[in-house]
């Protein structure tokens, strides 16, 4: 805060574009920390307006707007979603990531349904019944496991990769001698596999695109609404 307050002076400091990056690597990462346990606190929820004051505060300082100011103009002026938010966020991004992990104790108890009649539906402070509870909704999560590999990755071996085609100039080199250098290397594979993806984007739509084997699979990825 202090660095905050003295970077922040109205006649020599920095403006609100080096400032509020600083608060959110400076005061927003020390308020996240364990924010998904912190938030479990029982009510009254005005025990975690202790916690609040100070991001609110540190956003103030970098916005330059009055003491009086409402928090929620705080959060249109600065670009941050209200801190409420930003821990139901960091609670759904810690579910998901246990979600990956089946054999930790931790998954147990949140996903076991043993553990779910002993603690889900009887104690606030279980983090899936608090993000049913405050979504006002009950939260299914299908989350793809990873994808593991029997070996170490140190002991396989790296995959063949051809870069002779980046050895041309797009700017001067014809599609055309793309194309045969491309027929150059591929029939030097004569059993190989042909797998070619690609995307695109035309304004706030994006899509994505594989073929395998002459067959061309398309999709377009869901609306990403901030």
């Amino acid at each position: 805060m202090n660095v905050l307050k003295y970077l922040a002076h109205p006649s020599t400091g920095c403006n609100r574009k080096i400032l509020l990056p600083l608060y959110g690597s400076l005061v927003r990462s020390i308020a996240d920390y364990e924010s998904p346990i912190y938030d479990l606190a029982p009510p009254p929820k005005s025990r975690l307006s202790i916690l609040d004051s100070v991001p609110n505060a540190a956003i103030r300082i970098c916005t330059g707007v009055f003491r009086s100011s409402p928090t929620l103009s705080l959060c249109a002026e600065s670009r941050y979603y209200p801190l409420h938010y930003r821990r139901l966020y960091l609670s759904t991004s810690l579910v998901t990531s246990v979600l990956q992990l089946p054999n930790t104790s931790i998954h147990d108890i949140l996903f076991n349904t043993f553990c779910h009649r002993l603690t889900y539906r009887k104690s606030f402070t279980h983090t899936r019944y608090y993000l049913n509870h405050s979504l006002s909704k009950n939260t299914h999560f299908h989350c793809l496991l990873p994808i593991i590999s029997a070996l170490p990755p140190w002991i396989i071996s790296p995959p063949n990769t051809i870069l002779k085609l980046c050895e041309f100039s797009k700017k001067t080199t014809n599609a055309s001698v793309y194309r045969t250098h491309f027929l150059k290397i591929l029939n030097s594979f004569p059993d190989a596999t042909l797998r070619f993806t690609d995307g695109s984007k035309i304004e706030n739509r994006t899509g994505f695109a594989y073929s395998i084997n002459n067959k061309t699979f398309s999709y377009r990825h869901i609306d990403f609404i901030c």
